[in-house]
């Protein structure tokens, strides 16, 4: 009786291995497929991205339908990889054990970098508007593109100093974007200041540049440069720090650690392609433009700066959270 229990439980050990070892294999064969997913999700997003930037020769070389049949074509097949990829990445953590982690999944980290960057920017008419000041005065003008670029370096550097290491993931990133969001955002307001000491020098149309007005110019730049690179950066980190090693997950060298970067910087650029088209209905309803002497212009600066607030809002995205693995 003794040798036929153990002969018993032998059995139900071989075949508790035999389970478990199909389960890996099922698993393995998941997350394979989740991987050839996500490539094919970004080969799509970046031809997505082509095609949004070459509409006006496809249009003027076929017709304006050719080019959205294209890009319906390629969006819906961006949708259905996406939900592959989806798919087979709940198959692969539904029976796993849950645990908290500060790694951001890829895709809530994809949509809350196009999310952060989508946020409509007063950056373009306000160089349109100092061009204005400085027309009279090209060197000036290159002084200030020198001095915010020097300004950009520097903010790099002090983010790189005492930033980095100290806040690169969970909580403490969170709380570093919410910090820079709202500065930059009350930062960006000073522009107001600028446009109405020089709104009457533009209407008048007589000494549009003068030496405090010249000063202002310059300390402004500097302000909104720097904690503007500030704000950026937390972007490229995250990009960075999330990337997953590919010996951990045993994922395919095509969908490497390269790759992974290059789909997160390329949803950056996207969310600022993106805050170019949300921008360009706003400033024509509000009617801004260098003939009218840029009235209004004030009141977009606010809704960017207001818009700027809200995104706070999308953190919600990267919070740590409860994950299986």
């Amino acid at each position: 009786e003794i040798s036929q229990v153990v002969s018993y439980n032998g059995i139900a050990v071989d075949e508790g291995i035999a389970e478990e070892e199909c389960e890996e294999e099922k698993m393995y064969q998941n997350k394979k497929r989740q991987k050839q997913g996500d490539i094919a999700s970004l080969l799509l997003f970046q031809t997505l991205l082509i095609m949004l930037a070459m509409q006006n020769p496809i249009v003027s070389a076929t017709k304006k339908v050719v080019w959205m049949s294209l890009v319906i074509s390629i969006g819906s097949g961006l949708a259905i990889s996406l939900l592959y990829s989806w798919y087979c990445h709940h198959q692969c953590t539904k029976k796993s054990r849950p645990k908290t982690t500060a790694v951001v999944p890829p895709r809530k980290l994809a949509l809350y970098l196009i999310l952060r960057h989508a946020i409509p920017s007063a950056g373009v008419l306000m160089y349109s508007f100092i061009y204005t000041i400085f027309q009279k005065e090209p060197l000036l003008l290159q002084i200030n593109s020198i001095l915010r670029s020097a300004v950009t370096a520097l903010a790099t550097c002090s983010y790189e100093r005492f930033c980095a290491k100290k806040f690169n993931s969970g909580w403490g990133i969170i709380g570093l974007i919410t910090v820079l969001t709202i500065i930059t955002a009350l930062v960006s307001l000073l522009d107001i200041i600028l446009v109405h000491i020089a709104d009457y020098n533009i209407i008048s149309g007589e000494n549009i540049g003068s030496t405090h007005l010249y000063w202002i110019v310059f300390l402004v730049g500097i302000f909104t440069a720097y904690f503007g690179e500030l704000n950026f950066m937390p972007s490229v980190v995250l990009a960075s720090t999330n990337v997953i090693d590919d010996s951990v997950y045993h994922q395919s060298l095509v969908y490497n650690e390269g790759m992974q970067y290059a789909t997160f910087v390329s949803c950056i650029d996207f969310g600022d392609q993106a805050a170019g088209w949300i921008s360009v209905p706003i400033i024509s309803y509000l009617g801004i433009s260098r003939e009218n002497n840029w009235a209004n212009l004030e009141w977009f600066i606010v809704i960017c700066a207001v818009a700027k607030f809200v995104s706070v809002v999308f953190l919600c995205l990267i919070r740590p959270t409860r994950q299986t693995g």
